[in-house]
């Protein structure tokens, strides 16, 4: 395990074979906004530089109408997200974890998708490929 935040606790996979960074899914709930196009499409283009496939899950937390137009919006507009909407607000860790269900990829990567989070992508991924299981 790695923690990004303070003290570094590393705990390797057993296996000594290097895992593939074939494919990641994303999963980030929505409870106010929206992410933008231009920050998923950023969020793509640098996860496609390190893996196959990635799959981005929108989790939509007991939205409203106006989030439910902007997600239809976001939706049309990027076909390869993949939106879940919750008719009951739900905490944060259950909203997480509906979206972690639905992950598809090797490696899951649970964001805020803020600026900070952003930026550790590429230091995360290098912590993957040496073969670390768990960065928090």
């Amino acid at each position: 395990m790695v923690s990004l935040a303070g003290n570094l606790h590393m705990s390797k996979i057993s296996n000594p074979v290097r895992p593939l960074l074939s494919s990641i899914s994303v999963v980030y709930v929505c409870d106010l906004f929206v992410p933008s196009q231009e920050t998923i499409r950023s969020l793509y283009s640098l996860m496609h530089s390190h893996f196959n496939d990635v799959n981005l899950i929108l989790v939509a937390n007991a939205t409203n109408a106006d989030l439910m137009i902007e997600l239809k919006k976001l939706l049309n507009s990027l076909p390869e997200i993949t939106v879940l909407v919750l008719s009951q607000p739900q905490t944060l860790d259950i909203a997480r974890l509906v979206g972690i269900d639905h992950a598809i990829g090797d490696f899951v990567f649970v964001s805020k998708l803020d600026l900070r989070e952003t930026a550790a992508f590429p230091i995360v991924i290098d912590y993957l490929r040496e073969g670390v299981d768990v960065v928090q």
